[in-house]
């Protein structure tokens, strides 16, 4: 079944070496500084350790909904534009 996956914040993810501004720091090919996992990782050189924002979303998009679903709103009759007489 498809399921949503809620945004949060990781701890301790593994992300390049940024400049002052944010951006990370390019070597002479244009690709970031080196690599962030396998053994020529080094840790202050090639990549850091930070707090991350994953964003929310679908897992596994092309599978239907899980069967069951609580309805997100239901219909007041109170509000409805046609009569409740039908007689």
């Amino acid at each position: 079944y498809r399921d949503w996956r809620r945004a949060h914040w990781t701890r301790n993810t593994r992300r390049h070496i940024l400049d002052p501004e944010g951006r990370p720091v390019l070597d002479e090919h244009g690709r970031p500084s080196g690599p962030v996992y396998g053994p020529d990782a080094i840790e202050g050189v090639t990549f850091t350790r930070r707090r991350t924002w994953v964003r929310g979303t679908w897992i596994n998009e092309h599978l239907p909904p899980r069967p069951g679903a609580v309805p997100v709103y239901a219909l007041d009759p109170r509000l409805a534009r046609t009569s409740q007489d039908l007689g």
